[in-house]
C-alpha cells in the first residue's frame, strides 16, 4: 500500500468522515475517491485539490511529515510547517513534549 493510501484513510479516521463526504468535501465523485485508497493515480491537479479541500501539506499525505499540518502561508508564517519539517524523532519528541505541557496546564486549571 503506497504512503498517500495509507495517509488518505488517516486523514478520514482523524476527521471521523466516510469516503463519500471525503469525495464530497474534495468536489470528486465517490468512484474517483474510492479508487484513490485502492491506489489508482493520484494526479498532481487531483492532490493539488485534495490539499486545498482539506487545508493540509502535500508532504503529509505523500509521508514526508506526521502530522496533518495546513500547508504553509503567510498567516502561520511557515512556523509550525518548519517544525515539522523535522526528523520523525525529533517530531515525536516535541510532540510528548507540548503532551506534557498540556497535561500540566490541565492539572493547575
Amino acid at each position: 500500500m503506497s504512503k498517500i493510501v495509507e495517509r488518505l484513510k488517516e486523514y478520514r479516521d482523524i476527521i471521523h468522515v466516510s469516503q463519500e463526504e471525503m469525495a464530497d468535501m474534495i468536489g470528486i465523485s465517490v468512484e474517483k475517491y474510492k479508487g484513490w485508497e485502492n491506489g489508482d493515480t493520484i494526479y498532481s491537479s487531483d492532490l493539488i485539490r485534495l490539499t486545498e479541500a482539506t487545508n493540509v501539506s502535500c508532504d503529509y499525505f505523500a509521508g514526508n511529515i506526521l502530522f496533518p499540518l495546513p500547508p504553509a502561508s503567510e498567516e502561520n508564517n511557515g512556523l509550525f510547517y518548519a517544525l515539522f519539517q523535522k526528523s520523525e524523532e525529533e517530531q515525536i519528541r516535541i510532540m510528548r513534549n507540548v503532551i506534557e505541557i498540556a497535561e500540566e496546564y490541565s492539572r493547575k486549571n
